[in-house]
């Protein structure tokens, strides 16, 4: 049975497309590839679907209650692993003790 699916990346609406429901995620990326590019789709939580994966997933692994398969661009993904990495030269993060001097700490989004 087919679904009319809206396509998001990165919370705009690219494309409105029928899928079947036990279609891969493989099998989309294909049709709708000029649209989303190298975008990672997203699970039901928000999570990144590695690609890799993509081939074992169908839509109803991702799709929302409100017929949405969302996605992230790949230079989003890029510039928020490029903060992770800064982020992991916090001396708390390393589980190196907390300096008194406040300086020497950086301070980090959670």
């Amino acid at each position: 049975m087919k679904e009319k699916v809206k396509v998001e990346l990165d919370e705009q609406i690219k494309c409105t497309k029928p899928f079947e429901l036990k279609e891969t995620l493989e099998s989309i990326r294909e049709k709708i590839k000029e649209k989303i590019g190298n975008a990672f789709f997203l699970d039901k939580d928000g999570n990144i679907v590695d690609k890799e994966d993509e081939k074992d997933m169908n839509l109803e692994d991702i799709l929302l209650d409100s017929k949405i398969i969302k996605l992230k661009s790949s230079e989003t993904n890029e510039s928020n692993k490029k903060e992770i990495n800064n982020n992991n030269s916090n001396p708390i993060i390393n589980g190196n003790k907390e300096s008194n001097n406040s300086k020497n700490t950086k301070k980090i989004k959670v």
